[in-house]
């Protein structure tokens, strides 16, 4: 697909999808709760933010589509570790050195589930 806006829709849901599902090995790993049913709820509500913000990384991924290295999905995998490295790594690196570390760790381990995926589905999606 050329359009950034229709692929960024796309990979926006599937951030919000798989960025849900990693609420459960969390919680069998005991860093976290599983949610109650009302916070399952709220995930469709979060789903427009994602795809929101789906296609604002989209459009700037078409943008610096060119200077990205690799093809296909290993250049989508290169934006989506970016991508993580830039937000949820950084913000978990400041949360853990004020001694937030519960919500260091939140941060560092979803942005795993959720932006690296984005990152895999925009390169397999979106052509130049």
């Amino acid at each position: 697909m050329k359009n950034p806006i229709i692929v960024g829709a796309i990979a926006g849901v599937v951030k919000g999808i798989t960025a849900f599902s990693g609420w459960y090995p969390a919680g069998f790993l005991g860093l976290m709760e599983i949610p109650p049913l009302p916070e399952i709820l709220t995930f469709l509500g979060t789903l427009g933010f994602d795809v929101i913000w789906g296609i604002f990384l989209a459009i700037i991924y078409s943008i610096l589509y060119n200077s990205i290295p690799g093809k296909g999905i290993s250049k989508g995998l290169v934006y989506g570790i970016g991508l993580y490295l830039v937000s949820n790594f950084r913000a978990a690196n400041l949360l853990w050195s004020f001694g937030n570390t519960p919500d260091a760790i939140f941060f560092a381990y979803f942005g795993i589930f959720a932006l690296i995926p984005y990152g895999l589905v925009l390169g397999a999606l979106y052509k130049k």
